[in-house]
C-alpha cells in the first residue's frame, strides 16, 4: 500500500483576484512547500507528488499531496517515540 500524506493550505483571493499576479500565486504555494518541509520533520523521507488547487468563491485551496520515498533513507525514529524498557524490569 502506497502511503500518502495530503496537506491543504486556503489562500485568501478569489481566482479573479489571482489573475495577472500568477508568480505572486506560484510564491505564495513556493512558500507554502518550504514552510511545510520545515515544520513537519515527519515528511523527510517524502516526496512531494502532487499540487492541487479548488477554487472556493472568496479563496484557493492548495493540497500538497507528499508520497512515500522509497528510495529515501530508512527513517530514522524520534527519541521521543522510543520507550526505555529497563525501568519496567525488575532487578
Amino acid at each position: 500500500m502506497e502511503n500518502t500524506i495530503s496537506i491543504t493550505e486556503l489562500v485568501p483571493y478569489s481566482p479573479e483576484e489571482l489573475l495577472g499576479k500568477e508568480d505572486y500565486f506560484l510564491e505564495k504555494i513556493k512558500t507554502f512547500i518550504d514552510k511545510v518541509r520545515k515544520e513537519r520533520t515527519d515528511l523527510d523521507n517524502y516526496r512531494l507528488n502532487d499540487v492541487g488547487f479548488i477554487p472556493k468563491e472568496d479563496a484557493v485551496l492548495i493540497k500538497l499531496y507528499f508520497k512515500w520515498d522509497h528510495n529515501a533513507k530508512e527513517q530514522i525514529p524520534d527519541k521521543e517515540k522510543i520507550i526505555d524498557i529497563r525501568q519496567y524490569l525488575s532487578t
